[in-house]
């Protein structure tokens, strides 16, 4: 999993800009939104404290099944 100095995702980083489409195309690729940064927060923890009740909802929900491949984005067999 990508993450800077501090520990952010690109998962965190979309949802503390509340961008649901990135959270989304994250989420199908495998990204988690439970994983912490530094600061013990999570993507979910970002979405909620700054107030993206539509994205907070998509992130509280169990992710749906790893699709990469099926994208383009996946391992080549």
């Amino acid at each position: 999993t990508a993450r800077d100095e501090r520990g952010v995702t690109p998962l965190h980083r979309a949802a503390r800009a509340g961008s649901v489409r990135a959270a989304s195309l994250l989420r199908l690729a495998g990204a988690s939104a439970t994983a912490t940064n530094a600061f013990g927060r999570t993507p979910l923890d970002e979405a909620r404290g700054s107030g993206y009740r539509g994205l907070e909802s998509m992130l509280a929900t169990p992710a749906p099944p790893d699709r990469s491949d099926q994208m383009g984005g996946g391992a080549r067999r």
